[in-house]
């Protein structure tokens, strides 16, 4: 389920890199992932082979073996128990914050200035742009895009590191 777009227009991407410093920045509001528009607060949780379903701030869910979830935010936070070593997050969108628990076999993380916290993960993909990532441990880490912060306590294995500005480092 990666690489699912956001339908945000050119000017809100630069406005959230630049939270919204430049002149003539205004309020992202909504944005709409796969036709569906995700107010400001709330979020979507997507499974396989469901329809997307708007969720408030705060929300938990549940991934499971072999149903992968895209969790896409709009300044909300989410919480996700991995039920399963197999199950597999993509997390995206604008800000929020997401704390992962359990088990996970493959978290990707995408999007502008999200906060996550995960626990014991197999493998860990981040791109996008200014999000913030802790985790307690993984076996492998590639990290890409601009002004992404890594910080671990045991990778086993770190990946690639490429993009501008990014950084991992150990506590």
């Amino acid at each position: 389920m990666r690489n699912k777009a956001l339908s945000l227009s050119a000017a809100a991407v630069l406005c959230a890199l630049t939270i919204g410093t430049l002149a003539g920045c205004g309020t992202v509001t909504a944005f709409t992932v796969d036709g569906v528009s995700i107010p400001e607060g709330k979020a979507t949780v997507k499974t396989k082979g469901a329809a997307s379903e708007i969720v408030d701030s705060g929300a938990t869910v549940h991934a499971k073996a072999n149903a992968p979830v895209a969790l896409t935010l709009n300044k909300a936070n989410a919480n996700v128990i991995c039920d399963d070593s197999t199950s597999e997050i993509d997390i995206q969108g604008l800000g929020g914050t997401v704390s992962v628990s359990g088990a996970c076999n493959v978290v990707n993380i995408s999007g502008f200035g999200a906060t996550v916290n995960l626990g014991a993960v197999q493998d860990i993909t981040l791109e996008g742009a200014s999000n913030t990532v802790d985790v307690d441990s993984a076996e492998t880490l590639s990290v890409a895009g601009l002004s992404n912060e890594v910080t671990y306590g045991k990778i086993t294995t770190i990946g690639h590191v490429d993009g501008i500005d990014n950084s991992t480092r150990a506590r």
